[in-house]
């Protein structure tokens, strides 16, 4: 079923729960715009045939947390996480090794023109379900101090399938 919020709004996918008398109910859900971006990914990439699996494009990079916050939205009245994520690490031969360099301070994704901001540490996989291949893929960083648009280049073994 669903997970909404007191405006009720849809927020998640409940996808498990627990139930003990030693606490209350617990659930665990699936946040709803991840759902959406698979939905989306399995409509563009899935044919039933020669592709029965969502797709992803993979950078080669492992991120790390630099920095995490707090911000009070005054409009909603509600508090939003934000953390500042850079590169930790680049695989040999991947598509980041020659544009990317450890440490850089990852804003956001570009692809096809349209920007997504990477807040959590985790949005980064989440965000490259939306690249396919002939996507044009930009990430904006910070390398010490300055900003910087970078281009990365996608070919078909930059995408892994997701069971």
């Amino acid at each position: 079923g669903g997970l909404f919020n007191s405006e009720g709004k849809l927020i998640g996918i409940v996808s498990a729960k627990e139930k003990d008398t030693s606490y209350e109910n617990m659930g665990y859900a699936i946040p709803s715009n991840l759902a959406v971006a698979v939905a989306e990914n399995i409509l563009r990439n899935c044919d039933g045939v020669a592709n029965e699996q969502v797709i992803r494009c993979y950078l080669g990079i492992t991120i790390a947390i630099k920095d995490a916050w707090t911000e009070y939205d005054t409009v909603t009245g509600v508090v939003n996480r934000k953390q500042t994520c850079s590169v930790n690490g680049i695989e040999n031969d991947s598509i980041a090794q020659s544009v990317l360099m450890v440490d850089d301070v990852i804003r956001s994704f570009e692809i096809d023109g349209v920007t997504y901001a990477l807040n959590y540490y985790y949005s980064g996989s989440e965000i490259l379900l939306y690249a396919d291949l002939g996507s044009t893929l930009f990430m904006n960083i910070e390398r010490d101090g300055e900003a910087m648009r970078l281009r990365l280049p996608i070919t078909e073994s930059n995408f892994s399938k997701i069971k």
